[in-house]
C-alpha cells in the first residue's frame, strides 16, 4: 500500500465492482408492497446521484412517479401509499431523520438504508425495514459506496415491482463488461496529461451524473477545486469566463459519447473551438462501455481511478476529508 494512501483507497476502488452484488443481496430480503402511488428517495450528494442514474437509465421502465428528495426542503406530498427510501449511510443526517419522522406519522411504507447510528435506532424502534451496510463496507467513505447504493435502490424497486427483475440482470452484466476494461492504466495515462492543472469537466446532459460525480471525487479525493457543466450550459454561460482563466494552467476533461447526434457534434466542435481560442488544454475521454448503463458506471469507475492517481501525484492522501470530518453537519 502506498504510504500516502492511509485508507487503502486503491483496494476500495479495485473492489468497486463487488459492491453491486453486495448491494443486491443486502436488499433482496426486504419485502415491500407494490400498492404505492409514488417513490420518494431521500438522499443527498453521491447517494442522490445514484438515484438520478436510475431515472436516466431505467426511465422508460418506471411507471410509478419517482422523486429524489434532498431532505433539507419542505417535504413532498406523502400519503400512506408512498414508498419512502431514506439513504443515510452516516446514520446521523438530521434532515433525513426529520423526513422519516414525518413519513412515519403519515403511514408511508418506509425503508431505511444506513450503517447504524440514529437512523438504525429509529428504524428498529418503529419496526421499519432496514438495510444495514455490511461490515466489509463500513469503513469506506460514503462517496466511495456508489455501487452499493445504486444496487440497493435497484433491488428495492424490483421488490415493490416498480422495476422489472431484468434491471438486476442489466446491472450485473454491465459490471461484468466493466471488469474487462483496462481502466486503471487508462487513468494513469490521463493523470500524466492533467496533473498540475485546474480541472474543468464536461459532458452532454445525458451523462450529467458522470461529471457531477467527477467533481465530487476531484474535490474530496484530490482536495482540488474543479468545475463541472453540461456542454450546452458551458457554451451558453461558462465560456464567458474563459478569458479570465486563459492564463491559468487549466485542462478541460470532456467525457464524449461516440454515438452522438449531428447537433451534439456541432456543440462539441463549438466548445473545443472556444477552448482552443483561449489556450485552454482539453482532453476528450470516450465513454467506456457499449450502452448507457455501462458508460455511466464505467466512467464513474474511471473517474475514481483518475482521482486516486491524481491525488498521489499531488502528494495528497485521497481518503481523509478533514473539513467534512470536523463539520458540525456530520
Amino acid at each position: 500500500m502506498n504510504k500516502l494512501d492511509s485508507g487503502d483507497m486503491y483496494t476500495v476502488i479495485a473492489n468497486y465492482p463487488k459492491q453491486f452484488a453486495t448491494g443486491l443481496r443486502s436488499a433482496e430480503v426486504i419485502q415491500l408492497s407494490s400498492d404505492i402511488d409514488k417513490v420518494v428517495i431521500v438522499a443527498a450528494g453521491t447517494n442522490a446521484l445514484m438515484a438520478k442514474v436510475i431515472t436516466e437509465v431505467f426511465e422508460s421502465n418506471i411507471k410509478t412517479p419517482f422523486i429524489i428528495h434532498p431532505g433539507d426542503e419542505s417535504p413532498v406530498s406523502l400519503t400512506n401509499k408512498t414508498l419512502v427510501v431514506a439513504i443515510d449511510l452516516t446514520g446521523k443526517w438530521a434532515s433525513a431523520l426529520s423526513t422519516l419522522e414525518n413519513a412515519h406519522k403519515i403511514g408511508c411504507q418506509i425503508v431505511v438504508v444506513t450503517s447504524g447510528q440514529k437512523a438504525e435506532v429509529f428504524a428498529r424502534e418503529k419496526g421499519l425495514p432496514l438495510v444495514l451496510t455490511p461490515g466489509s463496507l463500513t469503513n469506506i467513505p460514503e462517496r466511495m459506496l456508489s455501487g452499493y447504493v445504486l444496487s440497493v435502490l435497484v433491488q428495492l424497486l424490483i421488490n415493490c415491482r416498480v422495476l422489472e427483475v431484468g434491471a438486476r440482470l442489466r446491472i450485473l452484466k454491465a459490471i461484468e463488461v466493466i471488469n474487462q476494461l483496462y481502466l486503471v492504466q487508462q487513468a494513469k495515462q490521463i493523470v500524466d496529461l492533467i496533473k498540475g492543472y485546474l480541472l474543468l469537466v464536461y459532458a452532454h446532459p445525458n451523462y450529467s451524473t458522470i461529471i457531477e460525480m467527477a467533481k465530487i471525487k476531484f474535490n474530496l479525493n484530490c482536495k482540488l477545486p474543479s468545475f463541472a457543466s453540461t456542454i450546452p450550459e458551458v457554451i451558453q454561460n461558462e465560456a464567458a469566463g474563459f478569458n479570465v482563466i486563459k492564463n491559468l494552467r487549466t485542462t478541460a476533461l470532456i467525457f464524449d459519447d461516440t454515438a452522438k447526434s449531428e447537433v451534439s457534434s456541432l456543440e462539441m466542435e463549438k466548445l473545443t473551438n472556444y477552448l482552443t481560442k483561449f489556450n485552454i488544454k482539453y482532453l476528450t475521454i470516450p465513454l467506456p462501455g457499449n450502452n448507457k448503463l455501462e458508460k455511466i458506471l464505467g466512467s464513474m469507475l474511471l473517474t475514481d481511478w483518475i482521482s486516486y492517481w491524481l491525488a498521489l501525484s499531488m502528494n495528497v492522501d485521497p481518503t481523509p476529508t478533514p473539513i467534512l470530518d470536523n463539520s458540525v453537519l456530520k
